[in-house]
Order: structure tokens, then C-alpha cells, then sequence
């Protein structure tokens, strides 16, 4: 899917140093596990925030892993059925197309 991107808080640039990861208005959707300042996304940017630590989780913090789920399986959904609507079109008209 593009601009689909997983990642933390810091990344090896172009020159090999560690930078930042900062997130504005690249993407449609954010999900952070761990809020930091500066760290984005820009206003208007659809962001969940759920601190989930490294290890068991309770109840309450596996009911928010699920929430985050089930925003990204819905923001994928809207990005598939887009580019779904479009190929399925296409698709039609070449199945109903006489074969010669």
C-alpha cells in the first residue's frame, strides 16, 4: 500500500546518522504508541494515541491495540475501495468485452 510506513521515533538518514522521525502531514492516518513533543502529526492529520508498553498487556490496554486495528483496517478499507471501485470498473468492461 503505498505510504504505508512503519517506524519509531528515530531513523538512520541518508548520511547514517540517526534523525528524528517527525511526522506532519505525509500521511491520511497516525497511530502512536508513545506521544512525544514535536513529534506530530500536523492539525487536521487523523491521529490515535494509545501508550501501550513493552511487555503483558491488561484488558484496557488490549482493548486499545484492537481500537487501533480497527482504525487501520478501516483507513486501508477506504484506501482499497477507492482503488477497488476504479480496477473493478476497468475489469467489467474487459470481461464484457467480446473475445475474438
Amino acid at each position: 500500500m503505498p505510504g504505508l510506513w512503519m517506524g519509531g521515533h528515530q531513523f538512520r538518514g541518508r548520511t547514517g546518522q540517526l534523525e528524528f522521525a517527525v511526522v506532519r502531514d505525509e500521511f491520511d492516518l497516525v497511530q502512536s504508541l508513545l506521544r512525544l513533543p514535536g513529534h506530530g502529526p500536523d492539525p487536521g492529520v487523523e491521529h490515535h494515541v494509545w501508550p501501550i508498553p513493552d511487555g503483558p498487556l491488561d484488558g484496557t490496554q488490549l482493548a486499545g491495540v484492537i481500537r487501533l486495528a480497527e482504525a487501520a483496517s478501516e483507513a486501508l478499507d477506504a484506501a482499497a475501495g477507492s482503488w477497488s471501485a476504479a480496477t473493478t470498473a476497468t475489469t467489467a468492461r474487459a470481461w464484457s468485452s467480446p473475445r475474438r
